[in-house]
Order: C-alpha cells, then structure tokens, then sequence
C-alpha cells in the first residue's frame, strides 16, 4: 500500500558531503578524460596540463558539490515552509 509522504526538511551538512563525494567521483571521470585527451594530442604541455586535471578537477569538482549541496538544502529548508515540500510516495518495507 503506497503512502504520500513529503519532505519538510534537509540537512544542510548530509547533503553537502553527498554531493561533494558524487561531484569528485565525476571529477576523476573528469579528469581523466581530459588527460587522455592531452596524451592523445601531440603537444607535451597539453599532456602535462591533462595530467594536472587528474589531480585538480577531483578536488575542484567535491569543494563545488559540497558547497553547492549546502547552499541547495539551506535554499530548500528556507523555501519548504512557505511553498510546502516535496511529495514522494512510497511504502513501508519490512523491518523499517
């Protein structure tokens, strides 16, 4: 038996750190893409730059995931109340 059940609040902090680990496993995909590109290519400072964003883009990519997870669930904790929340159904499962 489905029930509706809405979302009045988000911590800030839980969904920072989510979105920093998502963001920087992205940024590894990121970054290595991006290398493979500069080794692909002829020029040494390309290759060396592309080397770089493996160890850059990670870490760029979780600081903005985690600052943008916080600012996100600051906006929604601020906008629920007035707007109400969101709505998702589900059912219990066992156990829970």
């Amino acid at each position: 038996m489905n029930r509706t059940f809405t979302l009045h609040r988000i911590d800030p902090m839980s969904l920072a750190k989510i979105l920093g680990v998502v963001y920087g496993l992205l940024g590894i995909v990121g970054g290595a893409f991006v290398a493979l590109l500069g080794l692909v290519s002829a020029s040494f400072s390309r290759a060396a730059g592309g080397l770089v964003m493996i160890l850059l883009a990670p870490v760029i990519y979780a600081a903005v995931g985690f600052i943008g997870g916080y600012i996100v669930a600051w906006l929604y904790n601020a906008l629920a109340p007035r707007v109400g929340g969101i709505n998702f159904s589900g059912e219990a499962t066992p156990g829970s």
